[in-house]
């Protein structure tokens, strides 16, 4: 399939514009895009936005056709995200853990919500994603989605605080998997091409990562250790709370 959307850096490099990744890192082609009853707003930390990330946001994106990306760190003065919030024909609901959440993966659980969902995403590292909360009281009364899962993240190019916390890519295909078991989503026969474009990516930067003939602009700094061989040297980082709670 011929990629679409390509525009050129100063450096000549070729970029895809929906995911601002090079063109021979581009895996939009992995996806087939499909359309959802749920709309998902995806929060996007301006960390993320940068083109030299590593990010699933852009790529999640690219697989909804019912979605927007809007960037920012504290949203209670944007426009976009405003609209987003008072959009009459979907129910606001934020996808994150917490002990007063809505469990979707739950068969015991009642979701009474008589519209779709617009299910807000955070998209950013959790110290990140924390910060955004934490400024935008706005989403403090939203209603908060989560999901119980086994599953560990198969994006081994970036270290997790909790063995089940999975990238923003992976949180969504879960969160899908849930809506249509209840009866509250499309029956989404492409939504597993999210997945394969994850696992593109990933085998892409193993590849570069151990390619010593790659220039400096396609590789990182050393190579990737397997996820269960690192070391974390902050202590901080292993006893991070990854659940916001609101303060009274």
């Amino acid at each position: 399939m011929e990629k679409k959307n390509i525009i050129y850096s100063e450096d000549t490099r070729a970029f895809c514009r929906d995911c601002l990744r090079p063109e021979v890192a581009c895996f939009c082609n992995d996806i087939i895009p499909f359309d959802t009853k749920n709309r998902f707003t995806i929060l996007m930390h301006p960390k993320e936005a940068r083109r030299a990330q590593v990010g699933t946001g852009r790529l999640t994106h690219k697989a909804l056709k019912n979605s927007i990306i809007i960037v920012e760190e504290c949203f209670n003065q944007n426009k976009q995200f405003l609209r987003e919030l008072n959009n009459k024909n979907y129910t606001p609901i934020l996808l994150y853990p917490g002990a007063d959440s809505i469990d979707i993966s739950s068969p015991t659980t009642i979701c009474s919500a008589r519209k779709p969902y617009n299910i807000f995403i955070i998209d950013g590292t959790w110290a990140c994603a924390k910060k955004m909360i934490r400024l935008t009281t706005k989403l403090h009364s939203l209603p908060k989605l989560s999901f119980l899962t086994n599953k560990t993240s198969n994006f081994d190019i970036k270290q997790q605080p909790k063995s089940f916390c999975l990238s923003t890519i992976e949180s969504v295909h879960e969160v899908l998997i849930h809506l249509e078991n209840r009866g509250l989503e499309n029956k989404l026969e492409t939504k597993d091409t999210m997945l394969k474009a994850l696992k593109n990516l990933v085998k892409y930067h193993q590849e570069c990562a151990a390619d010593p003939s790659r220039s400096h602009h396609a590789k990182p700094s050393r190579p990737y250790q397997d996820v269960t061989e690192r070391k974390v040297k902050r202590v901080k980082y292993l006893k991070r709370n990854i659940i916001f709670r609101n303060q009274a």
